[in-house]
């Protein structure tokens, strides 16, 4: 089965992206109301080595089955669908493309 977003790449927007809202906020994608700085307050610099040392070891802290899926090596689900069904961006995504 292919994923519905980059063929046989899931989302990969944790890893290749961040979203910069309209007050300043930088969080990881638009449905990930999480924020790794304020470009108000801080470096831009500075707030890019904060996401690089979150994201060097983004799949091994995700939970549930997406933890142990035969098809981790491809994808680690939606992190914004998780963190709206969950409050937490690691869990499960509960719309998995592959069950």
């Amino acid at each position: 089965m292919k994923i519905p977003f980059f063929g046989h790449v899931g989302c990969i927007k944790h890893y290749c992206s961040i979203y910069v809202t309209s007050n300043g906020r930088v969080i990881p994608c638009p449905g990930v109301d999480i924020s790794y700085g304020d470009l108000r307050k801080e470096e831009f610099k500075d707030i890019l080595e904060k996401i690089k040392i979150e994201k060097m070891n983004l799949k091994s802290k995700i939970k549930g089955k997406c933890s142990i899926c035969v098809k981790s090596d491809i994808c680690y689900g939606c992190r914004g669908l998780a963190y709206n069904r969950s409050g937490d961006y690691l869990e499960s995504d509960p719309l998995c493309w592959f069950e």
